[in-house]
């Protein structure tokens, strides 16, 4: 699902997995699976100066998270 939204898979490993999205304004969405405790990060990476920011997600991005939190089988 991430893919139909515009995000691409950039970093699997061991311990995490983890999709990127380019934006409008030169940033960088980043949604973070980290498996060893099934956490979750979130946020907005500015390039140019290594600013990270907090991000708001929407109903398809929710979706989506969802989505792979069940193909991860974390709801079990």
């Amino acid at each position: 699902m991430f893919e139909e939204l515009g995000y691409d898979l950039k970093r699997e490993s061991q311990w995490f997995l983890t999709y990127e999205k380019e934006t409008t304004y030169d940033g960088i969405d980043v949604i973070t699976f980290i498996y060893k405790d099934n956490r979750i990060q979130i946020y907005n990476i500015f390039p140019v100066d290594r600013h990270l920011s907090s991000k708001d997600i929407t109903f398809k991005e929710l979706q989506a998270i969802n989505k792979q939190i069940e193909e991860l089988h974390w709801n079990d």
